[in-house]
């Protein structure tokens, strides 16, 4: 009967809308005055509201529970920043609070500091903890040395640097904050990707009559496993999750409070939502987005090279090697050979074909349905089944009605040399600068430090895999995972290696990884047991340490990458040429994008965080009006919702689209000039030259 009556309650809410009712006229927003929070209430409302700054988030919060305000806006989440922990605790608290719609704007960070001041003379920056973590990247740049200073806000950050009279104070503002408070403006567009976004939520006591809302909250209380449960729930129901965050309950160690973001392309009816409600699971309401866009330049796309991962795959061994005998457990049943592109995979590589398709056709650079002229499109692939069937499966998806050859220049199923990552110039020299390097990278105790820093993530491999049980770990075939000791390999002609238990780790947890993909089962793909987003990202980082050493290790990369940097750099200027497609693996993606000097990135929205399954490299030509030419590079990929409900793919819900910067370049707007952009190949290229005429040098001189 209670199931019933909320079911009941939930179709009034949604669907009858109030009568009578006067127009709220008090929104209460993250203050000060001049914040972005502020920007986006009057752009939810349109000024028609009474607008109050406060200065917190739980104030601005409790004038909507005290009757102060009708509405609250709170920013919720940051593109580069992650969620904004106030957002999560106020929903977790407030039992009779609603989300009723969420507000997308676009961020430019403005570095900005009193009149006459220099960057060199900067020694303290100061912001809000978002515009901090949004512009450290550029800080740890031009200005490694200053010190942080957290502020309220952004605005409050920009009062402060007005009001000291210090000309050795910055603040990180919205630009507009330099205005109003007669700040100078030092640099611009300081955040790190020019997709910089921050969702808001609007907030209410009572549900909103959205009609056909696409997103809703929970908040789910209970153990761990209660979450993994909720998921099927919500799979059950037909909606997807976007997100999760986690706070402890406070009354007993294990317990927790998870606020669970969800979507539905089609709406949300209130069936599914009763469907989803219980004693532990609080509905905290139904809404729509809306997404304020900047103003485009005027640019139109001129050529495109994408280098391409290949997509879902099976384990690169069989049952009857490492994966079968190191669990006791039985590996999900493969629609494909072993290392080969499986059904899922060939499905979401046709999907994401569809939409460069879609998008191409809209930015006016394909006509619909574009049969390419001779040399127009070029598509080539390493000779492993799997990058071959990636390439026909992108292929029919974005050319539906051209029979596109894909290009296969060695023999089938051995490596092509454009594509093999493998040492082709080693001196004892050159070895030892290398294992300097991850010396480094290991804190200075190189794949010793490494694997310390991996020892929680294998203890978890091994309790999900409950490897100990198997026969063949208790026996000391595979060795002690946490104890022994992880080796280097350098063998010229061969690719980086390693043996030990980072080795063998990797293998176990990339196998795991696309059971992950394959299973639409959450406890079925861990063998049984439940775990998070977060659990499986620590999962991966194994495999994540594996390819950050061998393949992106400086010295590594600019050899293992040398001859698909040539390749691209040749594609980029081969006459007639519209669009190029180059599809290899995760290693060559991760070596050249570290031999071209890329800055440090992170994924949110994956478990795999630098070189997701299927991910393309997409390097774009853009001329403008005036015929000058630009570059840009992204990566684009399905995030793990996408994979793992098999989304289709369209411009209205588009594969995740992440901007990666390169060191020491300016950018016009998001944008790098050709002839910029082209240099930092030509380095790339010319630092594997470069390698034995150091080495070989260092050698003589030592002889």
């Amino acid at each position: 009967m209670m199931k019933k009556l909320i079911g009941l309650t939930l179709v009034l809410m949604l669907l009858i809308p109030a009568l009578g009712m006067a127009s709220p006229n008090r929104v209460s927003f993250l203050g000060p005055e001049g914040t972005y929070t502020e920007e986006a209430a009057r752009f939810w409302f349109q000024n028609e509201e009474t607008f109050q700054a406060r200065e917190t988030v739980d104030a601005a919060v409790a004038d909507v529970l005290n009757g102060e305000a009708e509405f609250a806006v709170i920013p919720q989440e940051n593109t580069l920043g992650g969620a904004v922990d106030s957002y999560v605790d106020a929903l977790i608290q407030a039992e009779k609070l609603y989300v009723t719609g969420e507000i997308v704007l676009p961020i430019s960070q403005t570095l900005m500091a009193l009149p006459g001041a220099a960057l060199s003379d900067i020694r303290t920056v100061c912001s809000h903890k978002q515009g901090l973590l949004q512009s450290a990247r550029w800080r740890e740049e031009f200005l490694p040395e200053a010190a942080e200073m957290e502020m309220a806000s952004t605005a409050a950050a920009a009062e402060y640097v007005a009001k000291t009279g210090d000309t050795s104070i910055a603040a990180v503002a919205a630009p507009a904050a330099a205005s109003r408070n007669g700040l100078q403006v030092l640099a611009e567009n300081v955040q790190i990707s020019r997709e910089n976004r921050t969702r808001f939520y609007v907030l209410g006591k009572d549900p909103a009559d959205a009609e056909t809302p696409k997103h809703a909250v929970f908040v789910v209380s209970g153990p761990g496993k209660r979450l993994a449960e909720f998921i099927l729930t919500l799979r059950e129901a037909g909606l997807g999750m976007t997100a999760v965050h986690d706070r402890p309950e406070g009354s007993a160690l294990g317990q927790y409070h998870f606020l669970i973001e969800v979507e539905n392309e089609e709406g949300i009816r209130a069936d599914q939502i009763s469907a989803c409600t219980a004693d532990d699971v609080r509905f905290c309401g139904c809404f729509n987005r809306v997404e304020k866009k900047l103003p485009q330049p005027d640019y139109a796309i001129d050529r495109v090279v994408v280098l391409s991962r290949h997509n879902i795959r099976s384990p690169l061994s069989g049952g009857g090697s490492l994966l079968g005998d190191i669990t006791p457990h039985p590996w999900v049943k493969w629609t494909s050979s072993p290392s080969e592109l499986s059904m899922l995979g060939g499905v979401l590589e046709t999907m994401m074909g569809q939409y460069f398709q879609k998008w191409l056709q809209q930015e006016g650079f394909f006509p619909e349905n574009y049969r390419p002229e001779e040399g127009a499109v070029r598509v080539y692939a390493n000779a492993k089944q799997r990058t071959i069937a990636t390439a026909r499966y992108f292929s029919a998806g974005l050319f539906p009605t051209a029979n596109v050859p894909v290009e296969v220049h060695v023999e089938y199923d051995t490596m092509d040399p454009t594509f093999s990552p493998v040492l082709t110039y080693l001196s004892d020299a050159y070895a030892d600068a290398v294992m300097e390097q991850i010396d480094s990278e290991g804190g200075g105790e190189g794949m010793k430090g490494i694997q310390k820093g991996l020892k929680e993530a294998i203890s978890l491999l091994m309790e999900v895999t409950d490897m100990e049980e198997s026969e063949a770990y208790r026996s000391g075939k595979y060795g002690d995972l946490l104890k022994d000791e992880t080796t280097i390999q350098l063998e010229l002609g061969k690719e980086p290696g390693m043996t030990g238990p980072v080795r063998t780790a990797t293998s176990v947890a990339d196998a795991l990884k696309f059971q992950h993909y394959e299973m639409p089962d959450d406890r079925d793909m861990a063998f049984g047991h439940p775990l998070t987003f977060e659990d499986w990202k620590k999962l991966h980082s194994i495999v994540d340490a594996y390819t950050f050493v061998l393949f992106e290790t400086p010295l590594l990369a600019v050899n293992v990458a040398n001859p698909l940097l040539k390749e691209i750099r040749a594609e980029m200027k081969a006459d007639g040429r519209k669009f190029s497609f180059l599809c290899g693996h995760d290693s060559n993606i991760a070596s050249v994008l570290s031999a071209m000097n890329v800055q440090e990135y992170h994924l949110s929205d994956t478990i795999e965080q630098h070189t997701p399954i299927g991910v393309k490299l997409v390097f774009t030509r853009w001329l403008d009006e005036n015929g000058s030419a630009y570059w840009t590079a992204e990566l684009v990929y399905q995030n793990i919702s996408q994979l793992r409900n098999r989304t289709a793919l369209s411009m209205e819900t588009p594969p995740t689209r992440f901007p990666v910067h390169f060191k020491g370049v300016e950018e016009q707007g998001g944008m790098i000039p050709e002839a910029d952009f082209l240099r930092i190949l030509d380095n790339a290229i010319d630092a594997y030259d470069g390698l034995s005429e150091q080495f070989d040098a260092e050698e003589d001189a030592a002889a």
